[in-house]
């Protein structure tokens, strides 16, 4: 995560639809019981984040700017704060995805609530005047009038902030394409947001059917692919897929050369001298070796030396190395018959160590 600047507007989005989960699931409860969940709810959630006090998370809670359509100039602030490891946190909290299918819910669940009480007052106004009909006891007002009014005050706030919720789940889309397009996510982090946008998908247009009013856009189309539908990033070699390991590629590469060439210098000090005979034992092993190796030059080759990676350089060393091996091959079944047992277990050695650059040098460029 690079550009922090699109980063910190996913993660400021993130943090509004907590502070609207909190404030929407804790409406209903007495003031004591509130706070507890609400700082109970953020301790949770904001682990690991910059403290912020429950009293000045309270009048977040209760600010009339709270549903506006920028965010909190408190909570501005407050994110500008983040390190990267803490924006990090935010952007990789899975947990949170539920509280957004459970926020737009419950959203629209007090839209149609205040829409009943709000048809009913219309209908009897004495009698839900009477009843107090969606208010609390202690909040029930002098007049039937002031009652009316308040009613529908409640009923126009309550169709406003379920606006407000899917009109900042659209924002929240956006800042995710923007960053994407700037390479500042990584895969973990883009299949993260992406199950939180389908956590607010999934009342998306239940959320405009409720509102009366027609969808200009899907949140998430799922009818065409979209910008988060990656894999993890494929390394431009297959070697820096480890990059730490390099060094020790290298180092062992070099090393089983060496090995290798201490029992074939002790196989050529004790071989007889002269030719073989095709009635040999070991003639018959050189044979089921030569062919093992001629099965490698043809597995590693065929695949890959047409790749679009593999420069002319490289191209030209592979043939060139892999001549060489399939030469010591023919050689060394021609020197075992005709001129020495020991060389011609020296040219199969060669042979193979020409296959095995060969494949560190595919390795290195496909």
């Amino acid at each position: 995560m690079a550009n922090q600047p699109n980063i910190r507007r996913i993660v400021l989005c993130l943090l509004r639809f907590d502070l609207w989960a909190a404030d929407t699931i804790t409406d209903e409860l007495s003031a004591l019981h509130r706070l507890e969940n609400i700082d109970y709810h953020f301790q949770r959630m904001w682990r690991g984040l910059p403290t912020v006090e429950l009293q000045v998370l309270d009048e977040w809670l209760r600010s009339p700017e709270l549903y506006h359509n920028q965010p909190l100039f408190a909570l501005r602030q407050h994110v500008e704060g983040f390190s990267e490891r803490q924006l990090n946190s935010v952007v990789m909290n899975s947990s949170a995805r539920t509280l957004y299918t459970r926020l737009l819910f419950k959203r629209i669940s007090k839209l149609v609530e205040q829409k009943a009480i709000n048809g009913f007052a219309t209908r009897h106004p004495d009698r839900a005047f009477e009843e107090s009909q969606g208010l609390l006891i202690e909040q029930r007002p002098a007049t039937r009038g002031e009652y009316l009014v308040t009613v529908a005050h409640r009923l126009h706030e309550t169709h406003l902030r379920l606006k407000a919720v899917i009109r900042e789940a659209r924002v929240f889309r956006d800042c995710i394409m923007i960053a994407t397009e700037a390479r500042d996510l990584e895969f973990p982090a883009m299949q993260v947001l992406k199950e939180k946008l389908e956590a607010l998908n999934e009342y998306y247009e239940d959320s405009y059917r409720e509102l009366g009013e027609e969808m200009a856009e899907r949140l998430m189309n799922t009818q065409i692919p979209e910008f988060w539908d990656v894999g993890p990033q494929v390394p431009p070699h297959a070697v820096d897929a480890y990059p730490a390991h390099l060094p020790s590629l290298n180092f062992m590469l070099f090393n089983f050369f060496f090995l290798a060439s201490i029992p074939a210098y002790f196989c050529f000090c004790s071989t007889p001298v002269g030719p073989g005979s095709h009635v040999d034992a070991n003639f018959y092993q050189l044979l089921s070796s030569n062919v093992l190796q001629v099965s490698s030059i043809v597995t590693l080759l065929w695949p890959t030396i047409f790749h679009a990676k593999l420069s002319r350089s490289a191209w030209f060393w592979s043939w060139m190395l892999a001549g060489v091996s399939l030469i010591c091959v023919v050689l060394s079944v021609i020197m075992y018959l005709v001129v020495s047992i020991g060389w011609s277990s020296i040219l199969s050695l060669f042979g193979e160590a020409s296959i095995c650059v060969v494949s560190l040098m595919l390795i290195f460029r496909v």
